[in-house]
């Protein structure tokens, strides 16, 4: 990975997952169309919510990375993608994975931000 650690910082560093697809194009070349194959066959939704857990957690201490953590995992929990994932994978192995919604450009900033919403009295908390 050393080598590759100029190209990774630059196309990686975009503040969207469109802006990252749009770095790894003007890259080219096959470590970044390896890349954009790889992104294709994911989750938009799993990208999109994982790109700003990754932007939001650098700047949160320990146990707000926790709670945010936790909120993400019970809300994905009520969606549909880890099902599918699930399904494609393990159960019938087709590896042919129907997300929903099927591209990035369907999901709003409003539809990422339900992941990282309070759970209420089912928060996690830790003791004082």
């Amino acid at each position: 990975l050393a080598v590759l650690r100029d190209a990774i910082d630059r196309c990686f560093a975009g503040d969207s997952v469109e802006a990252i697809i749009a770095a790894l194009e003007r890259e080219g070349g096959e470590w970044a169309e390896k890349q954009l194959s790889i992104m294709a066959g994911k989750s938009p939704t799993s990208q999109k919510i994982s790109h700003r857990q990754l932007r939001m957690g650098a700047r949160l201490n320990f146990d707000d990375c926790m709670i945010m953590e936790y909120r993400m995992s019970q809300h994905l929990m009520e969606g549909g993608d880890f099902f599918e994932g699930v399904r494609a994978v393990v159960v019938d192995k087709d590896m042919s994975p129907k997300w929903s919604p099927a591209a990035l450009s369907d999901l709003s900033e409003r539809d990422v931000e339900t992941y990282f919403e309070s759970l209420g009295n089912c928060d996690l908390t830790f003791p004082s």
